[in-house]
């Protein structure tokens, strides 16, 4: 298992109350599965009503047969996918609808992603039943559909559901990641009313990291938000990367609010830097307190991150200086950082401790990010075949699958 998977696997482990194994290997087959028919268009018949073709059928019971090895679940749900375009929609509203919750959610991304009829009610009408992962899924559909606004109505209806929860019925996670990633959606294509609604979920949600990131990159905070968020930054009891995201906010009103941001993050940096990322992940398998140490370190490793949200030299030289770390996390951190806040002065600098295959895909990204700059990139001595390759893996597969630093990633 490679370090990226290990550390998925340790915080998989440490969830409380989830059935063991279920959601991280859903949602890992969904990402191996979730691009094998995505190049294929189901048109905009819908085929409901119309009973499937015996070959689909015996797919869907396949697929659902909750006593069959996972694997052969998954070489059936393949197979599905294969099937002619009419046929294979008839199948993947049949899962759609059932109580697989995991298959019915890979089966409405892949119908998001085609585009099938009216499937924003379709999938609408399953969300309620869902857990969390599901949704996830099927947003993460509609938010790499950006030119379709009808399937808003999905983002809109996770949104309305998070707001309307009963104050006496309890959520089954701590920050609702469902629902902000539907708000982070519509506050970036939504409508006046849209974002109203998502200024009302960040208020009711001041403790969640993903409402911070929110007025940070796709809605600018009101003057309400400006002082939820210089409370929350202020408060010890707040986890350190919950306030250092609040004081970014802060920081477009306040000068001592970024330099909580600097020096919070220093404090991070200086205490890993010099500590090789794989040897606390192999310190979190040998003890609880390894465990802890490690956690707390993933978690926090947004702090790096979060400069690029500053206009301030001493953001910029943290940064620069965090580039040279032995750390391989905050050195990707850092580079991915200067990539998009300060793109010239990373080309500036040296590789560094850069590997050669981290400088490519830093500099690929850097090229997707700034097409601008792309004569002076090329002017870099790099392995122009693998370069090549890094930017058309950044394109089809997205940050995440790219570089090993974790979902805040989802962001860039």
């Amino acid at each position: 298992m490679n370090q990226k998977g290990a550390r998925a696997a340790l915080r998989q482990s440490l969830k409380r109350s989830k059935p063991s194994g279920s959601r991280g290997q859903w949602l890992f087959l969904a990402c191996l599965l979730g691009g094998l028919a995505s190049g294929s268009s189901f048109g905009q018949d819908t085929s409901q009503g119309k009973p499937q073709t015996s070959e689909s059928s015996t797919y869907v019971s396949q697929t659902l047969n909750k006593s069959a090895p996972l694997s052969a679940r998954v070489v059936a749900y393949q197979s599905l996918l294969r099937l002619k375009s009419e046929d294979r929609v008839r199948g993947l509203l049949a899962l759609l609808s059932s109580d697989d919750y995991e298959f019915a959610a890979m089966s409405g991304s892949q119908l998001i992603r085609s585009r099938a009829g009216n499937i924003s009610q379709l999938v609408s009408q399953q969300i309620p039943k869902w857990p969390e992962s599901s949704v996830v899924l099927v947003l993460q559909a509609v938010k790499e559909a950006k030119d379709e606004p009808a399937l808003l109505e999905i983002p809109r209806g996770v949104v309305s559901l998070q707001l309307n929860r009963p104050a006496n019925v309890a959520s089954d996670v701590h920050e609702p990641a469902a629902a902000l990633m539907a708000a982070a959606i519509l506050a970036r294509n939504g409508t006046t009313s849209d974002k109203d609604m998502v200024r009302r979920l960040i208020a009711q949600n001041p403790h969640a990291n993903g409402s911070w990131l929110i007025l940070l990159e796709a809605l600018q905070p009101d003057e309400a938000a400006f002082t939820n968020a210089m409370a929350v930054y202020r408060d010890p009891k707040v986890p350190v990367q919950t306030r250092v995201l609040a004081a970014a906010v802060a920081a477009k009103k306040e000068q001592a609010a970024a330099e909580f941001v600097v020096k919070e993050t220093s404090s991070f940096i200086a205490r890993y830097r010099n500590q090789e990322a794989g040897a606390l992940l192999k310190a979190a398998y040998s003890s609880d307190t390894g465990k802890t140490e490690y956690l707390a370190f993933e978690n926090q490793l947004i702090l790096v991150c979060s400069l690029r949200y500053l206009n301030t030299e001493a953001a910029a030289k943290l940064t620069l200086n965090a580039l040279d770390s032995t750390n391989l996390l905050i050195r990707i951190a850092a580079g991915l950082t200067a990539a998009i806040r300060w793109p010239e002065r990373l080309l500036e600098s040296e590789q560094g401790k850069f590997s050669e295959d981290e400088y490519v895909k830093i500099l690929a990204f850097m090229l997707l990010k700034h097409p601008a700059l792309a004569g002076k990139i090329m002017q870099k001595n790099l392995d122009r075949k693998a370069f090549g390759v890094a930017v058309r893996r950044l394109r089809e597969e997205g940050a995440t699958s790219v570089f090993p630093i974790g979902t805040f990633l989802s962001d860039y």
